[in-house]
Formats: C-alpha cells, sequence, structure tokens
C-alpha cells in the first residue's frame, strides 16, 4: 500500500454499507503503516450483529498475533467512537481450517455449500479467487 488504498477488499465488502466501507478503509490504512504486509492482504465484509469483520493472514508466532490485535483494536476503538461502526480483526482461514468448518458447520444442497449463520464466514487464503 504505497499512498492508495485497494480498490476492493474482498467479495463482501459491496455488502458493507457506505459508512461502513470508509470505517474499513480508515482501519486498514491505519493497519498500512504498521503492518503493510498485512493490510496488502486485507479483506473485509459484514461481521455478526452488526459488526465489520477485517480478514488478515494469521501470523504463525503468537507473541506477533498478540502484538498485532493489541494495536489494531487501539485503532478499532477510535474508530468506533468516531464512526459508530465496530470493525473486529480476524483470522483469515487457511485451505485444511476452511475444509474442517465446511465438514462441521455446513451442508451441501446441489453442489452448493450451504450454513445457517447470516454472516459470511472467513474468506479461505488459497480457495479464494
Amino acid at each position: 500500500m504505497k499512498g492508495k488504498l485497494k480498490e476492493n477488499y474482498g467479495p463482501y465488502f459491496d455488502r458493507l454499507s457506505a459508512p461502513e466501507q470508509r470505517a474499513v478503509e480508515k482501519y486498514i490504512w491505519a493497519m498500512a503503516k504498521h503492518y503493510p504486509h498485512l493490510a496488502d492482504a486485507a479483506t473485509a465484509g459484514p461481521g455478526n450483529e452488526g459488526a465489520v469483520y477485517v480478514y488478515v493472514p494469521r501470523p504463525s508466532d503468537e507473541d506477533e498475533y498478540i502484538k498485532i490485535h493489541t494495536k489494531m483494536s487501539k485503532i478499532g476503538l477510535n474508530i468506533l467512537m468516531d464512526t459508530g461502526v465496530f470493525i473486529g480483526l480476524m483470522p483469515e482461514l487457511d485451505a485444511k481450517q476452511c475444509y474442517k468448518v465446511i465438514e462441521l458447520e455446513g451442508e451441501i444442497i446441489d453442489g452448493q455449500v450451504v450454513f445457517d449463520t447470516p454472516a459470511p464466514l472467513p474468506p479461505c487464503a488459497s480457495l479464494s479467487q
């Protein structure tokens, strides 16, 4: 992210309202200042109970993961206070995790995986696009 935001943050970004999209852009812009590699990979969409989720690849180092969450929680709180939009940082699932979620929570109807939950599941790293 070299001074410019991406055009689109995944297939569910368009489901967000205009104020939610602007809040996500602020959040990812702030993320880019501290974690540009995560901001470049970020996707976003509606979450549960009015929340907005931003998905990024989960670092393998647990301490790094905690550090990222701590920093982005502070940024998310400021955005919540400014906009009223709650943004949660979520890990993007890898292919093995996605298949496990499908196996546990979804059912296949007419060749499509169908879930009871109204919110989309996290994007799958190796299955997306």
